[in-house]
């Protein structure tokens, strides 16, 4: 199915029918600001279609350590602060097409993506009823960070969401700083003894040719 849709970045005038996407597949009312902002070239976008109807959609951000909200700088280790993050705003697959495996290219599309990048890992936030999706994204590696009683509100009336993370290119999570000593000082270690078992390895296979040398010669 995956192989008949045309899948490429979103454009101004695809605002009508992501509304349409998104209506169908969140319960947020998104403002028109929100639309002109994603589909302004700023983002990573990856939209698919099937005969010139949009079906799914995901739309994503290569963010610096300063970008990142304050309720999420935890996300990622502070001396990490100079490297880059990814964040994914929405996904969203229209009803129809679900259960196809088009999110989860979607998703995988765009995590190469972003790690191609250099991001340190990708997060995102979803509503904490929204079981299906927490299941969807647990499945696919991402791991709960943390939860905000209010972080919604829809139709007026507050609700609880939670952070959701997965970790690419050696990055990790934020720790007390004694934590976080040990971390660095245990990878110092493993680094010396690569090295010095590196070193030893050339070593002992130099002198098993000479001691082969040596046998053949007498």
């Amino acid at each position: 199915m995956i192989d008949s849709l045309v899948f490429r970045q979103l454009y101004p005038k695809d605002i009508p029918q992501l509304r349409i996407l998104c209506s169908e597949s969140f319960p947020i009312e998104y403002p028109d600001s929100w639309y002109d902002f994603v589909t302004s070239g700023y983002f990573y976008s990856n939209a698919a279609f099937d005969q010139n109807q949009m079906v799914g959609v995901i739309i994503a951000e290569n963010k610096s350590y300063k970008q990142i909200q304050a309720e999420d700088v935890s996300i990622i280790a502070r001396h990490f602060k100079y490297n880059r993050v990814g964040y994914i705003l929405t996904l969203g697959v229209a009803k129809a097409y679900r259960s196809l495996g088009l999110g989860s290219y979607l998703l995988s599309r765009t995590l190469e993506n972003l790690e191609d990048q250099n991001c340190l890992c990708v997060y995102l936030h979803v509503l904490k009823a929204n079981k299906k999706a927490i299941a969807f994204y647990e499945n696919r590696n991402f791991r709960q960070h943390a939860s905000f009683p209010y972080y919604y509100t829809i139709k007026g009336i507050p609700c609880e969401g939670s952070s959701y993370v997965i970790y690419m290119n050696g990055g990790y999570r934020d720790y007390p700083f004694i934590i976080l000593l040990l971390k660095r000082f245990s990878l110092f270690i493993f680094i010396c003894v690569q090295k010095i078992v590196t070193n030893i390895c050339p070593n002992q296979r130099s002198r098993r040719r000479l001691k082969r040398f040596n046998c053949d010669s007498v």
